[in-house]
């Protein structure tokens, strides 16, 4: 498996894991993701609420389900197309740049930065 799209919207102190594929692929990979995500206290995975990225209603329905406003929250994504899509709601975001795809805002490339970052906080 690989993580094909992955997102996360924490809200003051991070609560939920929003993705629309699950698998994670080498040791080394597992580890950093596992260690990201456990700081999350919810899971939403687009096909199981049949809503996808980067249409707004997945974000709205995300907020509404952690009780957030667009403010408190932060959306990381590798995709600068579902990161645009959060932006326009007021969600603060963080590209995950795996793929080398250029992007204007905030960006983290491995999930050690990841981690890192949403243990100091972003700004």
């Amino acid at each position: 498996y690989s993580i094909n799209t992955y997102s996360i919207m924490p809200c003051n102190s991070p609560e939920a894991y929003l993705s629309t594929s699950h698998g994670v692929s080498g040791p080394q990979l597992q580890a950093a993701f596992t260690k990201a995500v456990q700081i999350f206290i919810d899971v939403i995975v687009s096909g199981q609420i049949h809503m996808r990225k980067p249409q707004e209603e997945i974000f709205r329905y995300t907020l509404e389900r952690l009780g957030c406003s667009a403010r408190e929250c932060v959306f990381v994504d590798n995709s600068a197309a579902n990161l645009r899509a959060a932006q326009r709601l007021g969600i603060r975001t963080v590209h995950f740049n795996r793929d080398g795809e250029p992007y204007e805002g905030c960006q983290v490339e491995d999930f050690q930065e990841l981690a890192e970052m949403l243990e100091t906080g972003i700004e």
